[in-house]
């Protein structure tokens, strides 16, 4: 039975009852078969196979005999069709509610997307503040350190003037020995006031100096802040992205084994099936079998005597068969296990018949080779020798007489015969 036949359902496809007439089965056929004819619908690639198969189902509806056949097989085929359709359903629920989640976790993934570029630009911006910031307060720092040391420098050297002019070595090397220009009032009073302005001065840009310095201190602390805050989001970011590539593989791990199961259990249903219809074929072949032999029990003895014959003839024919394929499959048999060995000997003789290729320049195949028994191909020529060859002994080469002789380099020689009756055979050869 074809598969159309085994599968569809005949009363769904020309949509009408089970219990339908033929009037019915005729009217629904004739309507369907002018809407769904390929040549009405050019542009559906299944036309053809729908209309096929429309016309399969009349055929076996409209012929009574065929009809009840297939009602013996209705039911589950209809019970299949049922499973198959809530199967359907539900995949495509699945697959709905897969996609909706893809979509939703996709606009999630998106969203935070943009909210940690939108953090991350701002720390950014923050680290790129306070570095600015660092580095004006850095110049402020180095000038005023530059200012408190010239103020210093300064200070030092009226503090060294002072000493030098009350030092005994002026008092000794003055023009008047021993006398010193006196300093009048007013330039110790601006002396006093230089130092004291230079004092007041360096206490300004001391604390100044404090203060940009703990700023500077605090600047810093803010901008190692956000360095670590920007390094924490990523972090948390190449976590979410191990996350996702771990659920990924975890959902495609998942699915190649819901894959694997659901194969699985196709086939588990395909054998099933395969092994059912086989049970219900040799059991219907039973029956009849059983028929044909109480209906040939129920004639005369003569016509049972005859069938008994026939019963014998069929037997044995079958057992001839039977034999007849048992010496097929073993010549098969045969043949496949001899092709194996011969595949597997050529196989060995084209490696090593590489294996002399690659040694063939380090051996001189000066030596004498001896002769070999047997079926074998020559190495060099490729050409088959039936009955013998001949095999180098420096590098285990097959060749043949013709090839080992222009191998070894020689040129032939002959010599006398020792056999005067046998005539020139291959000992009468002498190859140096």
């Amino acid at each position: 039975m074809a598969p159309c036949e085994v599968t569809e359902d005949y009363y769904a496809t020309l949509e009408i009852p089970q219990n339908a007439t033929v009037e019915a089965i005729k009217k629904s056929y004739r309507q369907l078969s002018l809407a769904r004819h390929p040549d009405r619908n050019p542009h559906n690639p299944e036309a053809t196979s729908l209309f096929q198969c429309l016309q399969r189902a009349y055929e076996t509806l409209s012929d009574p005999a065929e009809r009840r056949t297939y009602d013996l097989v209705w039911v589950s085929i209809r019970k299949r069709k049922t499973v198959q359709e809530e199967s359907e359903k539900r995949q495509a629920e699945a697959s709905k509610n897969e996609r909706n989640r893809a979509a939703e976790e996709r606009a999630r993934r998106l969203k935070e997307e943009a909210v940690w570029w939108e953090q991350l630009v701002q720390l950014e911006k923050q680290k790129s503040e306070y570095e600015s910031k660092i580095f004006e307060g850095s110049r402020v720092i180095r000038n005023l350190s530059a200012t408190l040391k010239r103020l210093q420098e300064r200070d030092d050297e009226d503090l060294r003037k002072e000493a030098e002019r009350n030092s005994w070595w002026t008092f000794f090397t003055s023009p008047i020995y021993g006398k010193q220009a006196p300093e009048t009032e007013d330039q110790r009073r601006q002396r006093a006031f230089h130092r004291i302005e230079r004092l007041h001065t360096k206490s300004i840009k001391e604390k100044e100096l404090i203060q940009e310095e703990a700023n500077l201190n605090n600047l810093k602390d803010r901008r190692d802040d956000a360095v670590t805050k920007i390094a924490v989001l990523k972090q948390k970011k190449e976590n979410a992205r191990l996350a996702e590539e771990a659920r990924v593989q975890e959902r495609v791990r998942k699915e190649q084994e819901a894959k694997r199961q659901a194969e699985a259990k196709a086939e588990r249903e395909r054998q099933a099936k395969w092994r059912a219809e086989w049970e219900a074929e040799a059991a219907r072949r039973r029956k009849e079998e059983e028929a044909k032999r109480a209906a040939r029990q129920a004639k005369e003895a003569q016509e049972a005597q005859e069938a008994q014959k026939r019963a014998r003839a069929a037997q044995e024919a079958e057992e001839a068969q039977k034999a007849r394929l048992a010496q097929v499959f073993e010549k098969i048999a045969r043949e496949a296990r001899e092709g194996a060995q011969a595949a597997k000997k050529k196989e060995a003789q084209e490696a090593s018949s590489r294996t002399f290729a690659s040694t063939q320049s380090l051996c001189r195949h000066n030596a004498f080779w001896p002769k070999i028994e047997g079926g074998f191909t020559c190495s060099n020529c490729r050409s088959p020798q039936r009955h013998f060859a001949f095999k180098c002994p420096g590098c285990a080469m097959i060749a043949c007489a013709s090839c080992r002789q222009t191998l070894r380099g020689e040129r032939r020689r002959k010599r006398p015969s020792k056999n005067v009756n046998v005539g020139l055979q291959y000992e009468d050869y002498d190859y140096l």
